[in-house]
C-alpha cells in the first residue's frame, strides 16, 4: 500500500511537472498577433479574456524635445544615487554621465526654427536660433552649424535614436510671416524650389555632422498636428506639397530613411484647417507626387496625439483607446495592403492626466499612472500601439543653483516597474467584474521561467461611489511556466497616501504651505509646485527632511506581503485555468510578485481548492 501511494504521488508530481513546464518550451510567438484593423471592433480586442503581447518591449520609452531648448540638453540629468539602491526596482541606469529618465527614443519638435517670436531663450530672440535667415541684403542663408549643436548633448550621452520634425518653417522662408499660432509660424514655405533645396542642404549638414550608429536610425517627420489651424495656416494641398519635397530632398541624401506625417490631433478627417488624414493616406496610395516623378512618397508610420488633457480628464482608458482605435481604423480603412505592410502605429504627445478640479494641475497620484497604464496596454493588445511617447516620470526639486535631487512621480514609479518586466511574456487579462460598475479595470501578466508577475489596475469615474470592488481573472494554465504559491507571494501597490508626494501634501498642510484648491480636495495629489503655496519654502521642506522622503520612495518600490484578501485563489476548472478574486480600491495600482520556489516543493492538486505546499 505505501508502495502505491508512494508511485501515485510521484506520478501526480510528474504530471504537474509536465503539464506546467511544457508550455514554455512550445511557446514560440514573441510579437502580438496581427489584427487587421479593418474587421476589428471594440468587442473583440482588447476586451477578450486574454490577449498574447508577445514580449515586452520597451514601447514605452519615448519622449518629445522642445527644439528651442535641445542644445542645452532638455531633460538630460544625473540619476539620483538612491533610485538604483534600496529597493526591489532600482531604476536600470545607462553607462552615460547623463540621461532622460527612463527614455531611449526621441522626437524632436520644431528642429528647423520657426518659433513663437515672443518665445526667448539665455536672452536671445529665438528667431535668432532659425536654421535659415535673410542677410542684410535679402540673400537666403543658412545657420547649418546649428544642425550639430541641436542633437550634440544627447548623442554625447549615447542616445542614437531620433526623429527629427521637419515643419515650422524658419521665418525667412514663410510665404507670410505675419501669420503665426502658439508654437510659431503656421504658414509654408513661400517658394517650394528654395524649400526642397534647404531642406537637402540641412540632411547633408545632419549626414556629415551625426555619427554612422545615428544615421541608422533616423527617421523625419512632416509637421505636427498639422490638422489643426493653430499649428498649419495652409490649404491641404499646401500641405501635400510640404510633404512630397521634403520627403523628395530626404530622399535624395538619404534614400531608405522612415518618413512619416506629423501626429494629427483629435479625429483623422478633416480638422480645423481642412488638412484630412484619410485623405492624406489616399494620397499615399493612389495620387501623383507634387515634387514631380511617378511615385507618391511612402508613410512609415500613422501618428496621433493621444492626449489626457484637457476634455479627457474623465473620460476612462477603454474610451480613450476606442477613440484612437476607431481614428486609425477611418484612416486605413480599405487601403491598400502594401500601404499597409510595416506601417507603425504610435502614439506622439501622450499625457498628461490633470486632475479632476482643475485640468490644468497634473495629477501625480495613482489615477494618473492607472489610466496611463490601462491606455498603453490596451492599446498594445488591441494592435494599434508601436511606440508611445509620453511626458513626465518625475520631479526635480532644486535647493539652490548647485544641489539639486529628484522624486518619481506615479508614472515613474510605473515604469520602474515595467523596466523590470522587460523581456518577459506578457499577456493582458480582462477581469470580470459587477455589472453596475463604470470603473475601468485592466490586468497584465508577465511570465519567464523564474517569476510570475501580476499587475492590477482600477481607474474610477467621477461619480464613483467608493469602497473595494471585487474582479475575478481567468488566467490559463498554459501560459503560466509554473505554479504559482500564493503563501509565497509579494507585492507592491501605488498609494497616495504613503507616497512621496502625499507625504509632501501632509507636511505642507502641517506648515500651514497647501494651496487652498488642494486643501478642499482631500484626495487631489499635485507636484510639489502645484501643492505649494510658497514654492522655495516647500523645497528647503524637502532637503531638510531629505532622508525621510527618500526612504518613502524606497519603500514603496520595495515588495510586501499581499494583504490578506487582496487575492484569493479560487476554484479551479480541472487543471486548465487559474481563479483568482481580487480586492481593488476604485483608483489602483498593485503588481503581485510569485517567485519560483523549487518544484519538489510545490504540487498541483486537481481536486483542491488551492495551492498546496508538500
Amino acid at each position: 500500500m505505501a508502495t502505491t501511494k508512494l508511485m501515485f504521488k510521484i506520478f501526480t508530481y510528474l504530471t504537474a511537472v509536465i503539464v506546467w513546464i511544457a508550455p514554455t518550451s512550445t511557446r514560440a510567438a514573441t510579437e502580438p498577433a496581427t489584427i487587421k484593423l479593418e474587421t476589428l471592433t471594440w468587442e473583440e480586442c482588447p476586451l477578450t479574456p486574454i490577449t498574447d503581447m508577445g514580449d515586452l518591449t520597451g514601447f514605452y520609452r519615448h519622449t518629445q524635445l522642445q527644439g528651442h531648448l535641445v542644445q542645452d540638453g532638455l531633460y538630460l540629468d544625473s540619476v539620483p544615487a538612491f533610485w538604483t539602491t534600496g529597493s526591489d526596482f532600482p531604476y536600470r541606469k545607462k553607462e552615460s554621465e547623463k540621461e532622460v529618465f527612463f527614455v531611449d527614443e526621441f522626437s524632436v519638435a520644431r528642429f528647423l526654427g520657426g518659433f513663437p517670436q515672443q518665445w526667448t531663450h539665455g536672452g536671445n530672440q529665438l528667431p535668432t536660433n532659425d536654421m535659415a535667415y535673410l542677410d542684410d541684403n535679402g540673400k537666403l542663408c543658412y545657420r547649418l552649424d546649428l544642425v550639430r549643436t541641436r542633437l550634440e548633448p544627447y548623442i554625447k550621452n549615447g542616445y542614437t535614436h531620433f526623429t527629427i520634425q521637419l515643419g515650422n518653417v524658419p521665418w525667412a522662408m514663410s510665404r507670410d510671416p505675419s501669420k503665426s499660432g502658439p508654437f510659431g509660424g503656421t504658414e509654408p514655405p513661400r517658394d517650394w524650389k528654395e524649400w526642397r533645396e534647404f531642406i537637402r542642404a540641412v540632411c547633408g549638414e545632419i549626414k556629415a555632422a551625426y555619427p554612422q550608429e545615428v544615421l541608422d536610425h533616423l527617421r523625419f517627420k512632416i509637421g505636427n498636428e498639422y490638422n489643426s489651424q493653430e499649428s498649419f495656416s495652409g490649404s491641404f494641398e499646401d500641405y501635400l506639397k510640404l510633404y512630397d519635397y521634403s520627403a523628395a530632398a530626404i530622399q535624395e541624401v538619404f534614400p531608405k530613411a522612415p518618413i512619416m506625417p506629423g501626429e494629427f490631433a483629435g479625429g483623422a478627417g478633416a480638422g480645423s484647417n481642412e488638412i484630412s488624414y484619410v485623405k492624406l493616406f489616399d494620397h499615399f496610395t493612389n495620387d501623383k507626387n507634387r515634387a514631380g516623378g511617378f511615385t507618391p512618397p511612402h508613410a512609415s508610420a500613422l501618428v496621433r496625439s493621444t492626449h489626457s488633457f484637457p476634455f479627457a480628464r474623465d473620460i476612462g482608458p477603454r474610451e480613450r483607446v476606442r477613440s484612437a482605435l476607431g481614428s486609425f481604423r477611418e484612416v486605413l480603412a480599405g487601403k491598400p495592403e502594401k500601404l499597409k505592410k510595416g506601417l507603425s502605429l504610435e502614439y506622439h504627445q501622450y499625457g498628461v492626466l490633470g486632475t479632476r478640479f482643475d485640468d490644468k494641475i497634473n495629477d501625480v497620484g495613482v489615477r494618473a499612472a492607472s489610466w496611463q497604464f490601462q491606455v498603453m496596454f490596451r492599446s498594445r493588445a488591441a494592435g494599434c500601439l508601436d511606440k508611445c511617447w509620453a511626458w513626465g516620470k518625475a520631479e526635480m526639486i532644486a535647493k539652490d543653483k548647485n544641489t539639486s535631487t529628484h522624486f518619481l512621480n506615479s508614472i515613474g514609479w510605473l515604469y520602474a516597474i515595467l523596466d523590470h518586466l522587460r523581456g518577459d511574456h506578457a499577456w493582458l487579462v480582462q477581469p470580470l467584474q459587477p455589472q453596475n460598475s463604470k470603473r475601468d479595470v485592466t490586468a497584465a501578466v508577465f511570465t519567464n521561467n523564474q517569476r510570475v508577475a501580476l499587475l492590477l489596475a482600477s481607474w474610477a469615474p467621477a461619480d464613483d461611489p467608493g469602497g473595494l470592488m471585487t474582479v475575478r481573472l481567468k488566467i490559463p494554465r498554459k501560459i503560466l511556466p509554473f505554479v504559482p504559491d500564493l503563501k509565497q507571494a509579494r507585492m507592491v501597490a501605488l498609494d497616495n497616501g504613503t507616497s512621496f508626494f502625499g507625504e509632501v501634501r501632509r507636511d505642507l498642510e502641517k506648515e500651514g504651505n497647501l494651496k487652498a484648491v488642494f486643501a478642499a480636495n482631500p484626495e487631489a495629489i499635485g507636484t510639489v509646485r502645484d501643492m505649494a503655496q510658497d514654492y522655495p519654502t516647500a523645497r528647503a521642506m524637502i532637503f531638510r527632511q531629505l532622508e525621510k522622503y527618500i526612504g518613502i520612495q524606497q519603500q514603496s518600490l520595495t515588495l510586501q506581503p499581499v494583504p490578506e484578501g487582496k487575492l484569493v485563489l479560487r476554484n479551479t476548472s480541472g487543471l486548465s485555468v487559474l481563479e483568482l478574486d481580487a480586492q481593488l480600491a476604485p483608483d489602483d495600482l498593485s503588481v503581485i510578485v510569485f517567485d519560483r520556489t523549487p518544484p519538489h516543493l510545490i504540487m498541483w492538486e486537481p481536486h483542491a481548492q488551492h495551492i498546496v505546499k508538500k
